[in-house]
């Protein structure tokens, strides 16, 4: 049950507004300025505009699934110091990376972030990825990425988990050397034919029971 008088065809429950399903096109404007969730997923919003969030600085979480989101204006993030979780997940922003990466470069208290199912290769996800150095859980699965190089990761140097499954990775090339505090890292259903030791004791790696990795050296716990 709302707590609230209905607004903009949301639900609102104390500080969270979900808006999910709601056929929205763009960010509503009349929520709470106290909002502090904001559940945007499953609607048409193509086009993350500059501004669009600026009513909302006290957000920690913000979740745009499945829109089709194709571009995120340079400033769109600009006014949310305090957002932790990111959820982008099941969009195009392959059209638009570049610009997400301006965009993301604001949100200096981002820990968690989900760009799975955005169609990314690796050239997009370094982008998307280089001014980000305070994410600790990273979701980057059902993506296009094929070989992880040494440059890849080197800002994300709080790095705790790291979801990697259903890419159609086959070489990982020292990829993890400046994430020393990982601990998880998901590398199911890829093509990969073997693992390296990653030199870091804490690791647990993920892998599909029918994983075609036929040489392992050993030094890591793996997850099967």
């Amino acid at each position: 049950m709302s707590s609230h008088p209905p607004v903009s065809r949301c639900q609102l429950i104390q500080n969270t507004a979900v808006c999910d399903h709601r056929q929205l096109s763009s960010v509503p404007q009349d929520l709470p300025q106290n909002t502090e969730e904001l559940q945007l997923n499953y609607n048409h919003i193509t086009t993350l505009m500059d501004g669009s969030l600026n009513h909302y600085p006290s957000l920690k979480t913000l979740s745009l699934a499945c829109n089709q989101l194709q571009t995120i204006q340079p400033t769109a993030f600009q006014h949310l110091p305090v957002l932790t979780s990111l959820n982008l997940a099941n969009n195009d922003l392959y059209n638009g990376y570049e610009d997400a990466s301006a965009a993301l470069k604001y949100l200096q208290s981002l820990k968690a972030l989900d760009l799975s199912e955005n169609k990314l290769n690796e050239e997009n996800v370094m982008v998307l990825l280089e001014n980000l150095t305070t994410v600790e859980y990273l979701n980057l699965s059902g993506n296009l990425m094929q070989r992880l190089d040494e440059n890849i990761f080197r800002y994300l140097h709080h790095l705790k988990e790291l979801d990697l499954q259903q890419n159609i990775l086959f070489e990982i090339d020292n990829a993890f050397h400046s994430n020393h505090k990982l601990q998880r890292l998901d590398l199911a259903f890829n093509y990969l034919p073997c693992l390296t030791d990653f030199h870091m004791s804490q690791l647990k790696v993920t892998l599909c029971p029918k994983s075609p990795i036929r040489f392992f050296k050993s030094g890591l716990e793996l997850l099967i």
